[in-house]
């Protein structure tokens, strides 16, 4: 480490290099686990470090927050009496202020900011090894805390359950709440309190609606390290946003109440925002890079993800990928285009076009990628696909240029079928296609791969054009071809019989909403005529209608005879 670091002091070592040299992935597999802290009694929800790294918050379902000192462990935590009715879902130590200023949110929809007394968390630092186990801990192994009132102030502006409240780097004045009534709150310490504390108060931020304008919940915020004007949201629909606060104001929710904010990004993984639209996955979790040109979030029922939000939006893949982007191939699907994720390939121009290649046959691996490859090949055979895609990952990362390899580690993503593979089979699908368009059976999985998204148009194509690179590019033998027509052949006939049941289907949607109407219409009808007989069973509307039918009867009777004598008259002139 200090020879990196010397070298790094004498100009001989990049940044990037400097930092891939620190940050080990060996370093991250020594972490052990160093103390338990044992003192709330429900679930912990939300924990947060000061800017110092030597004080920690943690709020729970208890209604308490836990302020523990760090690196003396065996310290009491001090426990914070708060005025929360509901379980805390967030807290966080505001900047500047030592641990004296703790900000919290709860299920009780209410916002508070407790003020320390002077000399709660004054107690000399220590190892703690003058108190013993005995004196720090009760039965069961939980901690005694101390426990200290604060002066508390109570915010209430939000309509529903507040999930997370966020901090200013260097800024002990201002924090921000994010609440599943769809709004973000800024606040002002220095401000007074009946100014920020109720529905109708203007220190609205954000109002996040989708696209058919219905307020969507918001689960989890992130204000950026590096970028403080950065704020990123976890909602309740596949889309994490991003906003730059230096373009909103605040303002009232009277002016929001029929839009919503326009965001600067709006992230999801292509799986989710292109293929099955009723999915209920979505973001529970956001969170900044330490530099800021990363953005992980965790969804619901689905994985994490890391965006690179220095290129609007590119979805980290999990694997080595070549630092290209593909020109995208995949075709439209009832209204949607699933898009390559990749940039143009550096081995494409590498692609000799041959006839050799159309069977997959790469320059020769070196010896230690193709055991990572034979590995595979048998773990993905015996199911083990996890321990598969990491011995794929190796063998990638030495031959890189290897098409086949690429489309091998296709075929096991699709087999294993976890959310999402489908996209990153289609991810390599493509990267293979780049480095040898002459590739059909990577053809053929980008179909599969587009079926198993819901893409059934665009997967259609993908199964065309295989097709047509395999019948100008045959290779491996009659039988071989055969095979290839045959698997090309069925893969096209599920795809058409699929097509013609989503139009049977939504024939039959269409002929419900018809009945739907029908029905309607005839109740509208019925509910018409009886009012009106009704007003006609009044004694009023009954004379009166009575009236107008008499003199209109006596109308005709008496303009009867003046149309005979005209009649006469004519006939006689």
């Amino acid at each position: 480490m200090h020879l990196y670091a010397q070298r790094r002091e004498h100009g001989l070592l990049g940044r990037e290099a400097a930092y891939k040299s620190t940050f080990l992935p060996q370093h991250a597999s020594a972490l052990t686990l160093e103390h338990t802290l044992s003192a709330h009694g429900g679930c912990v929800n939300r924990i947060h470090w000061d800017e110092t790294g030597s004080r920690l918050v943690s709020g729970s379902d208890d209604r308490k927050l836990l302020i523990w000192e760090y690196p003396d462990v065996k310290r009491l935590p001090v426990a914070l009496t708060t005025r929360h009715r509901a379980n805390i879902f967030g807290a966080h130590i505001l900047p500047q202020t030592n641990g004296y200023k703790v900000v919290s949110c709860s299920m009780d929809r209410t916002v508070q900011l407790h003020e320390l007394p002077p000399d709660a968390l004054n107690v000399p630092y220590g190892t703690g090894a003058h108190l013993s186990d005995e004196a720090t801990t009760v039965a069961g192994g939980i901690s005694q805390p101390r426990t200290v009132q604060p002066r508390t102030t109570n915010y209430t502006c939000h309509s529903s359950r507040v999930k997370d409240v966020e901090v200013e780097p260097m800024n002990p004045h201002n924090f921000w709440s994010a609440s599943e009534d769809g709004t973000v709150r800024q606040f002002d310490c220095r401000c007074r309190t009946d100014e920020q504390s109720f529905p109708d108060s203007s220190n609205l931020l954000v109002h996040v609606r989708d696209g058919k304008g219905d307020t969507v919940e918001l689960k989890s915020l992130d204000i950026c390290q590096a970028h403080p004007h950065l704020l990123a949201i976890a909602c309740s629909d596949p889309y994490v946003r991003i906003y730059d606060r230096r373009k909103l104001s605040l303002t009232s929710p009277e002016n929001l109440r029929w839009r919503g904010t326009q965001p600067l990004l709006q992230l999801a993984p292509a799986h989710l925002a292109i293929g099955n639209r009723t999915s209920a996955a979505h973001s529970t979790y956001v969170c900044f890079s330490q530099k800021g040109d990363r953005l992980v979030t965790s969804y619901h029922g689905d994985h994490a993800y890391a965006f690179d939000v220095t290129s609007a939006g590119c979805t980290s893949a999990v694997y080595p990928v070549p630092r290209s982007v593909i020109p995208h191939v995949a075709g439209e699907g009832n209204g949607w285009k699933a898009v390559s994720l990749l940039p143009p390939s550096p081995y494409l121009q590498q692609s000799s076009g041959s006839s050799s290649s159309a069977k997959g046959e790469d320059k020769p691996l070196p010896i230690s990628a193709a055991w990572e490859r034979d590995a595979a090949e048998q773990a993905a055979k015996d199911k083990h696909f996890l321990s598969a895609m990491e011995h794929y990952d190796r063998a990638l990362h030495l031959a890189p240029w290897s098409a086949a390899l690429w489309s091998q580690r296709a075929e096991a993503l699709l087999s294993r079928g976890w959310a999402g593979d489908a996209m990153w089979a289609l991810r390599d699908c493509d990267v293979c296609l780049a480095i040898d368009p002459c590739f059909w059976q990577a053809r053929l999985q980008r179909g599969r791969a587009l079926k198993a998204m819901g893409q059934i148009k665009a997967a259609l194509g993908a199964v065309q054009d295989a097709a047509a690179a395999q019948a100008h590019y045959p290779g491996g033998g009659h039988s071989h071809d055969r095979e290839a027509e045959r698997q090309i052949a069925e893969l096209r006939e599920q795809l058409e019989a699929r097509l013609h049941e989503m139009e049977e289907e939504r024939e039959r949607e269409r002929k419900r909403l018809k009945r739907i109407r029908s029905r309607r219409k005839v109740q509208n009808e019925t509910m018409r005529g009886s009012a009106i007989r009704r007003r006609g069973a009044s004694p009023g509307a009954g004379t009166l209608a009575a009236d107008t039918e008499g003199g209109s009867n006596q109308q005709g009777a008496a303009t009867q005879p003046l149309l005979q004598q005209e009649q006469q008259q004519q006939q006689e002139g």
